[in-house]
């Protein structure tokens, strides 16, 4: 055995609580990786859409039409990018046994209690240093995507339609983001304790 390698205990298991957020991490990147995806696909079905100035009526202006694009491209963009952090993360998850088995036991806890987040017990059992980084900027992209989609399709509505469905679904886009302040508000919760 060269001496570069670490040695691993074959037998090595997660504590219960590790392994809990190991799983919501992994469920929630795998979903988002899906969602992600999907909207990358749409962005692009919607770019070809809106660069064809027939779907404009003639009252459109061109700076309407050009923010329509930049939100198209935001929206690819931003969606492929957060597929990309989902990989990575559910990559740096599955290894997370292996590289804990690596460490030093002495040194991860096993039981009773601590008063470090959960980010940064994964760290701890082996997700790496960039690990935080990598979820921020999964949950940014992942947000921004969904944020440029909203903002397109009201656009070509409020470019489009006539007042009362500009109102109508104005109030519905309204009401269809309030799940994603649900998912923001611990994440600020978060970000307030650690400083």
């Amino acid at each position: 055995m060269s001496q570069g390698c670490r040695q691993t205990q074959l037998d090595y298991e997660l504590p219960p609580t590790i392994e809990s957020i190991k799983n919501g991490w992994q469920a929630a990147c795998q979903s988002g990786v899906i969602v992600s995806g999907l909207l990358a696909v749409i962005a692009a079905q919607l770019l070809t859409f809106f660069k064809n100035s027939s779907n404009f009526n003639n009252e459109s202006t061109a700076g309407a039409r050009t923010f329509l694009i930049l939100l198209c491209y935001g929206s690819l963009f931003f969606n492929t990018s957060a597929s990309i952090s989902s990989f990575v993360l559910i990559d740096r998850l599955g290894e997370l046994q292996f590289r804990a088995a690596q460490k030093d036991q002495s040194i991860l806890p096993s039981g009773g209690f601590t008063s470090v987040g959960a980010d940064n017990l994964l760290i701890r059992f082996g997700a790496g240093r960039l690990w935080t980084c990598i979820a921020w900027h999964w949950v940014f992209s992942y947000l921004a995507g969904i944020w440029c989609m909203i903002l397109q399709v009201l656009t070509y509505i409020w470019l489009q339609e006539s007042a009362p469905i500009r109102i109508t679904m104005t109030s519905l886009a309204g009401f269809s983001i309030l799940p994603l302040v649900a998912f923001l508000a611990p994440l600020f919760k978060m970000c307030s304790t650690i400083r």
